[in-house]
């Protein structure tokens, strides 16, 4: 077998080591944001969702309000 390129195999590891070092405190952040929630999970059951309004596709206003009562999915994405 060949060697492979030694400078490849250090770019490599570099980036590793810069992923290991990262992970942690993004890891962090996430938590912090969720710990109240992670602590008492319960204290946004019963509560009703903040109303907003968005367009539909023919351009009219649509309010979360106007489905009180009604179930609800919420899809969100990203094409970008």
């Amino acid at each position: 077998m060949k060697n492979k390129n030694p400078l490849l195999l250090v770019l490599v590891l570099l980036v590793l080591m810069g992923l290991v070092a990262v992970a942690p405190c993004c890891f962090c952040g996430f938590v912090s944001f969720l710990r109240p929630l992670l602590r008492n999970p319960s204290q946004l059951i019963g509560q009703a969702a903040p109303d907003f309004t968005l367009n539909d596709l023919e351009g009219d206003d649509v309010s979360l309000s106007n489905f009180r009562g009604r179930v609800v999915l919420l899809n969100f994405w990203s094409s970008g």
